[in-house]
């Protein structure tokens, strides 16, 4: 098997994104990196002030995660669905933000970033995905679609 069977992506994926399947939620993802140069341009402007202290390791954790969620949140999230009644709508569930039951919140980078912050496993899982390139290759997709 030859590297690139192994290692090619396919760019349109990249950018499109691909379907994460979290049960009762459905979130379209592009890659963070690869073709989505979007994201690298956005992560690149926001952490620029803090080169300084990234180079010396001095950045501080919370705010490094900070950027990181919301350039996810405005870069690869591409929509979010949340299974209402056995119909798939777009939106987010509030609880999931950490706010009070009740009709769906839009999918916002605001409301997208306030779910990674309610539930820290929830963007750690999601970031590994997106960063993940064999997901993005077109044959992993074809077979999970059954082609």
């Amino acid at each position: 098997m030859s590297l690139r069977s192994q290692f090619k992506t396919d760019k349109s994926l990249e950018t499109k994104g691909i379907v994460i399947d979290y049960g009762d939620t459905k979130i379209t993802a592009a890659r963070a990196g690869g073709a989505n140069k979007r994201y690298m341009k956005r992560l690149d402007f926001k952490t620029k002030p803090f080169r300084r202290a990234m180079i010396a390791g001095s950045m501080d954790t919370k705010l490094q995660t900070s950027i990181l969620m919301a350039v996810i949140a405005e870069t690869v999230v591409l929509d979010w669905k949340t299974k209402v009644k056995n119909k798939w709508v777009k939106g987010i569930d509030p609880e999931d933000a950490g706010k009070p039951a009740g009709k769906l919140l839009p999918v916002s980078v605001e409301n997208i970033t306030a779910v990674f912050e309610n539930l820290p496993d929830l963007f750690m899982d999601l970031q590994a995905q997106v960063q993940n390139g064999a997901l993005y290759r077109d044959e992993i997709n074809e077979e999970d679609l059954g082609n």
